[in-house]
């Protein structure tokens, strides 16, 4: 088993690239959905996760709420701090070099709909 250490400052792909990628942004991805190519994206809070998509060529990855629950083992998202999301979207952007989102679902308390929700309340 050969195990090579992943620079992360690099900007280069350590599995099976020919090359260093360019940055994903909006109007790649808009530029793709034209000529009518797949666009891939991931849910996922940590760098190495973040590392393993950007080398598998993942055109974005999403830092969601949804974290509470396949990452962290809540039930559901709602008791995700924003202190959490902050911890995992600063690990994967650390991993994630080309491109990256940060965002929250409709029942997160971070969102305009969950604010208002519990203001409701």
């Amino acid at each position: 088993m050969n195990v090579t250490p992943i620079k992360a400052s690099t900007g280069t792909s350590s599995i099976g690239s020919s090359g260093p990628r360019n940055k994903i942004r909006i109007n790649s991805l808009q530029e793709k959905k034209a000529r009518r190519e797949p666009i891939s994206a991931l849910a996922l809070g940590d760098f190495t996760s973040a590392r393993l998509a950007d080398d598998a060529g993942i055109d974005f990855v999403l830092v969601g709420d949804s974290l509470g629950s396949y990452l962290l083992g809540y039930e559901n998202t709602l008791p995700v701090t924003l202190d959490e999301m902050i911890y995992h979207a600063r690990a994967v952007s650390r991993g994630k070099l080309t491109m990256f989102s940060n965002g929250c679902g409709s029942n997160s308390p971070f969102t305009a709909s969950g604010s208002k929700r519990e203001s409701n309340l």
